[in-house]
């Protein structure tokens, strides 16, 4: 069988582009950020084939983010906090994923829900490898790589355990990315309102008690489904290349 490892390029892009920088100190108190786009390039180059050796895939993917994010017109709070200073040479270290190796974008997508909808994909003979260190990640069911946990080589994350884990975020949100769940609902309480992981059977059978969660908090149903929106990454029917249509996740 096929194995293609698919790439989280935005980590990678960000990682490596931020190992080039180096301060240098010009005397009287003058120092200025030194980077160099060509030696960034190269350890990209290196890390895919590093990931692709890792996984013993046949083959890789990437993906990158657009330039737009179809989450902010849903929540324009999303990820509105990320304020800070991106690597100078990240711009260029992305065009080199797109032009060198071929990364796939969309234009509202996120590299996240390229990848979610690559993974879900059914294709015969094909088997495929989630590379990331984002544990959002985890509400994708399919074999999966973190590079900074080499120890656990590839876990596989089933169907029933990407969704208990969608709706544990859809529970306590994300403070990384700037939606914050069902208020005063942490990972101990979430795990109280939807049970045992072990126990878990479908969103169908769970959807009420979140639904509770968030009414106990003096919120609504469509309130819980925005949320969940915001955590859902794409799967396969969720989102048409074809035609850059996005089906919103819903609870029916």
């Amino acid at each position: 069988m096929k194995r293609i490892a698919m790439i989280d390029g935005d980590i990678v892009a960000y990682q490596q582009a931020g190992l080039t920088e180096v301060p240098v100190h010009w005397g009287d108190d003058i120092w200025t950020l030194h980077a160099d786009a060509k030696e960034a390039k190269q350890k990209v180059d290196a890390f895919l084939e590093d990931m692709k050796v890792e996984v013993e895939a046949d083959s890789y993917l990437v993906a990158v983010s657009g330039q737009d994010n179809f989450r902010k017109a849903i929540y324009p709070l999303y990820k509105e906090h990320r304020t800070g200073r991106r690597p100078m040479v990240l711009g260029e270290v992305k065009e080199h994923l797109i032009f060198k190796h071929k990364a796939k974008w969309a234009p509202v997508l996120e590299a996240d829900d390229i990848m979610g909808v690559w993974a879900t994909t059914p294709e015969r003979g094909v088997e495929k490898v989630l590379i990331s260190i984002d544990k959002d990640f985890r509400t994708i069911p399919g074999l999966h790589y973190n590079w900074n946990e080499p120890i656990e080589k590839i876990v596989e994350v089933s169907e029933a355990e990407a969704d208990y884990n969608f709706l544990t975020q859809t529970l306590t949100g994300d403070t990384t990315d700037g939606y914050p769940g069902c208020p005063g609902v942490g990972p101990k309480k979430a795990e109280a309102i939807l049970g045992d992981v072990k126990a878990f059977t479908s969103i169908k059978d769970a959807w009420p008690s979140v639904v509770k969660a968030y009414v106990k908090a003096g919120l609504n149903e469509k309130e819980a489904i925005v949320q969940a929106q915001m955590a859902r990454i794409l799967r396969h029917e969720e989102y048409n290349f074809h035609t850059h249509k996005i089906y919103l996740w819903r609870p029916e």
